[in-house]
């Protein structure tokens, strides 16, 4: 995974970055088989390049009944992690899933809420079900954030070309 990044604003910040954490924010729905992965990379990508950073991992789960939730807190033992909720309502039933995943769109919502709240000086989103993360992507996503004051980076994917059939 290769990243991209931009800046709204042309000139750099005269203050500096702000002292906030680094947020990471876990969010899942039914990702029993791949959450300990995620967690494990995001916890490893954070205590050894953000060392000296204070840094927060914050969980939002979209309703998992597969026991996500429990494999995803035993992954973060020793983390500074925090659960946030969704705040699930009855007007949650006429929702439209945000990528065909229940809730999706308030898990996001709750990370920015919590990254907002903490002051944080980076904040970047992962999802419970990509089986490919690795500790390297945290650095890959926040680093440019950080240390070239970017508004926002983005993850890049080369895809191969599929044969018709």
């Amino acid at each position: 995974m290769a990243s991209t990044g931009s800046s709204f604003s042309a000139a750099a910040s005269e203050t500096g970055p702000a002292p906030g954490p680094v947020v990471a924010g876990l969010l899942t729905f039914q990702d029993v088989d791949t959450v300990a992965g995620v967690a494990m990379a995001i916890r490893d990508g954070l205590d050894s390049h953000f060392a000296r950073t204070d840094r927060r991992i914050v969980l939002v789960d979209a309703g998992s009944t597969d026991g996500t939730m429990a494999r995803a807190r035993d992954s973060l033992v020793g983390a500074n992690f925090v659960e946030a909720s969704t705040g699930r309502s009855t007007a949650d039933l006429l929702e439209v899933p945000y990528h065909g995943l229940p809730g999706k769109a308030r898990a996001i919502h709750a990370v920015l809420t919590a990254a907002r709240d903490l002051g944080a000086r980076a904040c970047v989103l992962f999802d419970g079900g990509v089986s490919t993360v690795s500790p390297a992507w945290v650095t890959s996503l926040v680093s440019p954030v950080i240390d070239r004051d970017l508004d926002f980076v983005s993850a890049f994917y080369e895809r191969t070309a599929s044969k018709a059939p």
